[in-house]
C-alpha cells in the first residue's frame, strides 16, 4: 500500500472517531464474551498490569475490574482524544483499577507507550482491522510483543466482518472517497456505519492471514478461538505467551 493511500485511510478513520465518538461509544458499553477466557488466566493473582492498545472508552479496564479480584494497573492508548476523554471519567469509578490513559498514535514507534515498560497482559482488541497495510499490521504486533513481560500474554482479536452478509452489504465503492480497488489490499473494505453516511476503513483478516501474522511476531501462540456477536463467531482471538 502506497503512503498516500495509507494516509487517506487513516485520516478517514480519525475523522470518524472524532465526529462520532460519543455515538460510537454508546454502542460499546458491554464486555465482549471472548474477554472472559483471557481474564480467567489471571484469576488468583494479587495484581496484574495491562496495556490496552486502541483502548477506546476503556471498557476492557471495566471488564477487568468486574471479573478480577486482583489490583489492576491499566494503561490505555488510543488515537481518539474524544474516546480517551470518555475513558478518563469512566475509569474513575472503578474499585480496583489504577489507570493512565493517553492520546497517542499506536502505529508510531515514538509513541510514549513504547517505553521500556513491560506488562503482564498486552491487548489489541478492535484495532488491527483499522490498520491499513499488511506490513504495518505486522510492525504493530511486533512492537506490541516487546511490551509483554516474561511469562506474560498478548491477546489479539481479528474482526471477521468479511463473513457477515449484513456488514458486507454496507460496503461502498472506493471511488466514493477518491480511491480505486487496485489501491487497496485484499480484504480491505470501506464500511458505512449505522444509518449515517459515516464511513470507516476496515480490513478482514482471514484465519489463514491471521495465523501468518501472529506466527511472524516471535511469541508462541498458545490458544486461538472464536467468540462475540450473536453467533459467537464475529471475532477470531489469538493468545500468545512470552517465554519466562
Amino acid at each position: 500500500m502506497n503512503p498516500s493511500t495509507h494516509k487517506k485511510l487513516l485520516d478517514l478513520n480519525r475523522r470518524f472517531y472524532s465526529q462520532y465518538a460519543a455515538e460510537f461509544s454508546g454502542t460499546r458499553q458491554q464486555s465482549w464474551q471472548g474477554w472472559r477466557r483471557i481474564l480467567d488466566r489471571f484469576e488468583g493473582r494479587p495484581g496484574i498490569s495491562i496495556l490496552d492498545l486502541g483502548c477506546g472508552n476503556g471498557r476492557f479496564a471495566a471488564a477487568s475490574d468486574r471479573q478480577l479480584t486482583a489490583a489492576v494497573d491499566y494503561v490505555g492508548v488510543d488515537a481518539s482524544a474524544e474516546l480517551i476523554e470518555e475513558a478518563s471519567w469512566r475509569l474513575e469509578d472503578l474499585d480496583s483499577v489504577t489507570f493512565d490513559v493517553a492520546v497517542a498514535d499506536v502505529l508510531s514507534p515514538r509513541a510514549p507507550v513504547w517505553s521500556g515498560r513491560q506488562f503482564d497482559l498486552v491487548v489489541l482488541f478492535g484495532l488491527l482491522h483499522h490498520v491499513p497495510g499488511a506490513k504495518r499490521r505486522a510492525q504493530l504486533l511486533s512492537r506490541a510483543a516487546k511490551r509483554v513481560a516474561p511469562g506474560g500474554l498478548m491477546a489479539v482479536s481479528f474482526w471477521q466482518l468479511g463473513e457477515s452478509e449484513r456488514l458486507m452489504s454496507r460496503t461502498i465503492d472506493p471511488k466514493e472517497i477518491g480511491l480505486t480497488k487496485k489501491s487497496l489490499e485484499e480484504g480491505d473494505h470501506l464500511l458505512k456505519w449505522g444509518e449515517r453516511e459515516a464511513v470507516r476503513y476496515c480490513h478482514h483478516s482471514t484465519p489463514e492471514e491471521a495465523a501468518d501474522l501472529v506466527d511472524a511476531v516471535g511469541l508462541p501462540g498458545i490458544e486461538t478461538y472464536r467468540a462475540d456477536g450473536k453467533d459467537g463467531q464475529m471475532n477470531l482471538y489469538w493468545l500468545l505467551q512470552a517465554p519466562d
